[in-house]
């Protein structure tokens, strides 16, 4: 239906909004420009916590380090008069071991951990576009921060990567507490895929920019990654704020039938959760929401290993000087990206066409392959095969390369897999589920950097570099078992909300009679 555009520029007066929220919506529908700001959010989310990464091998003194015989011989060293990336690099301010590195890359996900839950209870209890922006928001600012706290002490710089993991804690669970307001179920992995897509974007984007700015920044290089990724998640906050609302209901610009659709496609309602308790024993005691857990658990050991390490193993292993290397990081996580997203419409397409359950489209995503008998479906071995060669290959960098690029192809095809899950379990308690989620596949990435710096300490071999990865291949192996065995997608019977006494028949709002609760 065609609406008079004077009339919305009344109303617009009337509610004391913002017009450019209502020239965006003019052009997109309201869910969509909502995804695409989400999306940018986790592009910035990711964009902060990855560029330690590669920063860290700028910030360090490799002279020294290789003094202490840390740094592999087994690959030759080729240099190419014509290729400036091979050209000497200078060294960095800091003389931190593998252990120190370890402790450094892991603290993040020290705090990380501990306000997952939390974050996904205010998303779903209060608002959770403020959630979501405000952890942005203050992860930002601590960016900013960060060579500051690096150039007092490893400890401060340890300290405050504790409280940027606290801040992007919430981030997750409030994404998928928006996304159960936002998203009709017909494109559930589509918009799920999208946003969440932002996060390999956010690296595809920092590894690179990260290295340039290391070699060519202000301030002596790599301190100018962090003020330059700390500014954008700041401007960001910006415009979300101003953007976006937490339900539909509460968007001033939507159209009726926008607003129909979503409210009839949900399976949920944006009525406040503090009105009803929360299911925790249900919850807690749920065999669907533990299985995705773990499987999500085992998949982010090998994520964490290749987002953390990798960088290391380039430069240390593969001699790959940091221009070189942050531009091959960007090719494998870009490989991610839009994999994840294709593998997201994919799985929707499947849902809208075939007489599937969403269960079974879900197990078919996760092991590649649509044979229930584990020991004929040859799908669960790739991920982690993929892990498994990279030693075989030993010196051999585009094979290796190659490898990895395949092994993230891999890797998205969680985006129909367990990605979705959590909204299809319980999108009415979307946020705490997601919390419960991410706490436990949180804890990889406090102690896959840690395993990894205690096995390769001053002996940074391709021998004990190999462990790392094969331990990495195992683990995404046993993520798929548990999956397929116990996962689950059906629409749990504790979380139907309680207004809601038949959850085939949502309730529809007519949009002049809504309630508008406040952005």
């Amino acid at each position: 239906m065609d609406s008079d555009p004077t009339s919305d520029v009344r109303r617009v007066l009337k509610q004391k909004k913002p017009l450019c929220i209502f020239l965006i919506s003019d052009w997109i529908p309201a869910r969509y420009a909502v995804t695409f700001l989400t999306f940018l959010g986790v592009f910035i989310v990711y964009a902060l916590r990855a560029n330690l990464s590669v920063t860290l091998v700028a910030m360090l003194n490799n002279t020294a380090l290789e003094t202490n015989e840390t740094i592999s011989k087994e690959c030759p060293v080729v240099h190419s008069l014509n290729d400036s990336s091979y050209h000497y690099e200078k060294d960095g301010e800091f003389v931190w071991d593998e252990n120190i590195q370890g402790l450094v890359l892991g603290a993040f996900f020290y705090g990380f951990c501990i306000t997952q839950l939390p974050g996904g209870i205010l998303a779903d209890v209060f608002n959770a576009k403020w959630i979501f922006g405000g952890g942005i928001f203050l992860t930002a600012v601590l960016s900013l921060l960060t060579p500051v706290a690096s150039r007092h002490s490893v400890e401060a710089l340890i300290v405050l990567r504790v409280l940027e993991g606290l801040g992007e804690g919430v981030s997750f669970p409030s994404l998928f507490s928006l996304l159960s307001h936002w998203s009709p179920t017909q494109e559930r992995s589509t918009l799920t895929a999208i946003t969440t897509s932002g996060a390999d974007l956010g690296m595809v984007v920092t590894l690179p920019v990260s290295a340039l700015l290391c070699e060519y920044g202000f301030d002596g290089g790599w301190p100018s990654v962090f003020y330059v990724f700390g500014s954008c998640g700041v401007i960001w906050f910006l415009f979300w704020s101003i953007l976006v609302t937490n339900t539909p209901e509460s968007h001033p610009r939507i159209s009726e039938e926008e607003l129909i659709y979503i409210q009839q496609n949900r399976q949920t309602v944006s009525s406040p959760l503090h009105q009803q308790a929360i299911p925790w024993r249900a919850i807690l005691t749920s065999g669907p929401v533990w299985a995705v857990a773990l499987t999500k658990c085992c998949v982010s050991w090998g994520f964490y290993t290749l987002f953390t390490e990798l960088p290391n193993y380039f430069k240390r292993v593969l001699h790959s000087p940091i221009k070189r290397n942050g531009f091959e990081n960007s090719a494998i996580y870009l490989a991610h990206t839009v994999s994840f997203v294709a593998f997201g419409v994919i799985a929707d397409c499947i849902r809208a066409r075939s007489q599937l359950k969403i269960t079974h489209i879900r197990k078919l995503f996760e092991t590649t392959g649509n044979r229930r008998d584990l020991q004929r479906d040859k799908g669960l071995l790739l991920t982690g095969l993929c892990f498994v060669a990279v030693p075989v290959l030993r010196c051999n960098h585009i094979s290796i390369l190659s490898v990895l690029i395949l092994n993230m192809v891999f890797l998205a095809l969680t985006a129909g897999g367990d990605s979705p899950v959590p909204l299809d379990l319980a999108p009415a308690y979307a946020g705490v589920v997601m919390g419960i989620v991410n706490t436990v596949s949180s804890f990889p990435g406090i102690f896959a950097p840690t395993v990894a710096g205690a096995l390769t300490e001053h002996a940074e071999t391709i021998e004990h570099w190999g462990i790392v990865f094969y331990l990495s291949g195992g683990i995404c192996m046993v993520g798929a078992i548990i999956f397929v065995l116990f996962g689950s997608s059906d629409l749990q019977p504790w979380a139907v909300p309680l207004d809601i006494a038949d959850d085939t028949q949502p309730i529809v709002y007519e949009q002049n009679n809504v309630n508008l609760p406040d952005i």
